[in-house]
């Protein structure tokens, strides 16, 4: 079973947050809402170009082969020994861009999976707005 390890946000601590995936062709945004969708502040992390994004339901999703490593309660991780990254390590670094890594946000309501070599920009959000960029 692989560990995950923790990935330091603003949003970390937080336990069942509300998560969304927005995404577009191959770009990925997330919105974490800490204390519910309703409230504020909010998150927008920007994964920028993707390998992959993927978002589901938690309530059944078990045996992904990876459990948490770190003794803190908390959201937001990466796989560092993912399988996915592992398959696509000839892909590595092909333009001088970096590597790929593998993000995941554990939310109440659905767990979402991030792969991009770029590195995610996380936007703090104070009141409700129409544009998320």
């Amino acid at each position: 079973m692989d560990q995950l390890a923790k990935w330091e946000t603003p949003f970390f601590r937080t336990e069942w947050p509300s998560v969304l995936l927005l995404a577009s062709a191959a770009r990925a945004k997330v919105v974490v809402a800490p204390h519910g969708i309703e409230s504020y502040p909010k998150f927008l992390v920007d994964f920028g170009q993707t390998l992959l994004f993927r978002s589901f339901d938690e309530g059944c999703a078990l045996g992904f082969g990876y459990e948490v490593e770190t003794t803190e309660r908390g959201c937001s991780f990466v796989w560092p020994d993912s399988n996915w990254i592992k398959s696509y390590a000839p892909c590595h670094d092909p333009f001088g861009e970096g590597n790929f890594v593998h993000y995941l946000i554990y939310g109440g309501d659905s767990i979402v999976e991030v792969i991009t070599n770029e590195v995610p920009v996380i936007t703090q959000i104070d009141h409700p707005t129409t544009r998320l960029s």
